[in-house]
């Protein structure tokens, strides 16, 4: 009956897209679950004991990672010349003027903060096999790009 319960929960957590939500059921469900009971702290290592306390703590937490500063350093390390996600914004243009790609940025990770919500394209990804250097040529064992 329990499984029953956590399969729901799985199935409601996916659903609404709430990923923490989806991995700690799907890993009661498998039995392979120990959740750590590692105390929330303050900013002076001191255990928050009440709910309150601790969901507070990370509303500040989540708060000082979204600074400006943080989104400013993060554009500064994107490295040049790498492919583009589903975005096709390359780097360098993020880079190319760094205050208004930083405006705009803390402007959605506020929405995204506010609404509780990933974008759904955030969430997928792209992979694509590159063939190593002296793949190129077919062979009568194998006819192309064989190893990746």
């Amino acid at each position: 009956m329990e499984e029953l319960a956590s399969q729901a929960e799985t199935e409601q957590a996916a659903r609404k897209g709430n990923l923490k939500g989806l991995y700690l059921t799907t890993k009661k469900l498998i039995d392979k679950f120990h959740q750590t009971d590692k105390p929330v702290e303050d900013k002076n290592d001191n255990p928050l004991t009440t709910t309150k306390e601790q969901l507070k703590r990370w509303a500040e937490h989540f708060k000082e990672l979204s600074s400006k500063g943080e989104i400013r350093k993060a554009i500064k390390v994107l490295k040049n010349r790498t492919a583009t996600g589903s975005d096709d914004i390359p780097a360098e243009a993020t880079k190319a003027d760094i205050e208004t790609a930083v405006g705009i940025l803390y402007s959605l990770f506020g929405k995204i903060w506010e609404k509780e919500e990933v974008p759904a394209q955030w969430k997928e990804g792209l992979v694509i096999k590159l063939p190593k250097k002296g793949d190129l040529i077919a062979t009568t064992e194998e006819p192309c790009c064989g190893q990746y």
